[in-house]
C-alpha cells in the first residue's frame, strides 16, 4: 500500500465522515498543541493492531515531513485499514485552513 497526501480540506471531510486522526508526534509534542479529536500513536508504536481495521486513517505530524519520512512504516502499519493517508502539510497547514 502507497499512502497518498491529502488535502486539509479532504482530511476533514473524511474526519467528519468518520476517520481517525493518527498523531505520530511524541506525547509532548501533542500535548502541547494538536487537532482537536486526533488521536496520539507515537510512530514506534503504530503496528496493525494499534490501528481500526477496515476502518480510514489519516496520518498527521507538525509539518508533514515526519509522516513523509516514516511513510513505507505507517503504509505496512495501514495494512488491514480501508484507506490511509497522510495529511498534507500537517498541523501548520490544518491550523491555517
Amino acid at each position: 500500500m502507497t499512502l497518498a497526501r491529502i488535502s486539509v480540506d479532504k482530511a476533514a471531510t473524511l474526519a467528519k465522515e468518520g476517520a481517525t486522526l493518527i498523531d505520530i508526534r511524541s506525547a509532548g509534542e501533542f500535548s502541547h498543541r494538536h487537532i482537536s479529536d486526533s488521536v496520539n500513536k507515537q510512530v514506534n508504536a503504530v503496528s496493525p493492531d494499534s490501528l481500526p481495521e477496515g476502518g480510514v486513517v489519516i496520518f498527521v505530524c507538525q509539518s508533514g515531513m515526519r509522516t513523509r519520512t516514516n511513510a513505507n512504516k505507517l503504509a505496512a502499519a495501514a495494512k488491514n485499514c480501508k484507506e490511509a493517508y497522510l495529511l498534507e502539510g500537517g498541523i501548520d497547514a490544518w491550523q491555517k485552513q
